[in-house]
């Protein structure tokens, strides 16, 4: 149907309400509903904005904001409202550059971090890289790919926090620093980082439950003898949301 029809429809039938559906990633249908007098061409041009925070399963509220995108073939009238209400379905967006959302990107890109993690422990443990700052090249290279995965805005402000931790670890072989030091500068560099860009991990767990369910917490340690392991890295072992 036409942009045009549907308005037209909405004239003729007295149309009070607009209730604009989309369904959750996890199945559940959604809905906002705006008065007929606020609902004009410009919500097909540009969208309704809306919270993707407040609905599970989307995103963190350092950068919720979604747009909806009505499909003007999906119309149909609400035989079941007290006021005439005009029911259509929408896509989900982002509105950075009008692509649709994928979850399932995000958490792809979280299994190809750990993934690669876990090679920089596994060749630390057999020697392959000798020094905290190999291991540490190898885990901001994990990091720096997740990044870039899911578009983080702000690749400065990582670029500024890799920089920062690699001259940590460069510190931490020439035992200028204790692993106590390390930690503490490692926490304020991660601190600062997330500052930078505007985002944190939702929760304190290993996976986030948002994207890939319940699972362990984080460890209590920072992964390695250098004191700074995934476990203290701003991106990992978990995704952040961006």
């Amino acid at each position: 149907m036409a942009v045009a029809d549907v308005f037209k429809l909405m004239k003729e039938s007295d149309v009070k309400f607009v209730d604009l559906r989309f369904t959750d990633t996890r199945g559940k249908e959604q809905h906002v509903t705006v008065p007929a007098n606020m609902f004009g061409q410009d919500k097909f041009d540009e969208g309704h904005a809306f919270d993707g925070s407040s609905i599970a399963g989307w995103k963190g509220i350092q950068a919720s904001d979604m747009l909806l995108m009505p499909d003007p073939d999906s119309i149909r009238l609400d035989p079941f409202s007290d006021e005439v209400t005009m029911n259509i379905q929408c896509d989900v967006v982002e509105p950075a550059d009008g692509k649709g959302y994928d979850p399932i990107a995000v958490q792809s890109a979280t299994v190809m971090m750990q993934t690669a993690s876990q090679r920089c422990e596994a060749r630390r443990a057999t020697n392959d890289l000798k020094t905290y700052s190999e291991l540490e090249a190898c885990e901001l290279a994990a990091e720096r790919a997740f990044a870039k995965a899911i578009n983080l805005q702000r690749m400065d402000a990582f670029e500024v926090y890799a920089a920062d931790m690699q001259a940590l670890a460069a510190e931490r072989d020439a035992n200028a620093v204790t692993v106590r030091q390390v930690k503490f500068r490692a926490d304020k560099i991660r601190s600062e980082f997330l500052a930078d860009c505007d985002c944190k991990p939702r929760t304190g767990r290993r996976w986030n439950n948002v994207y890939a369910g319940d699972s362990s917490n984080y460890p209590s340690g920072y992964g390695t003898d250098l004191g700074m392991g995934q476990g203290n890295h701003a991106m990992g072992p978990g995704p952040l949301n961006f």
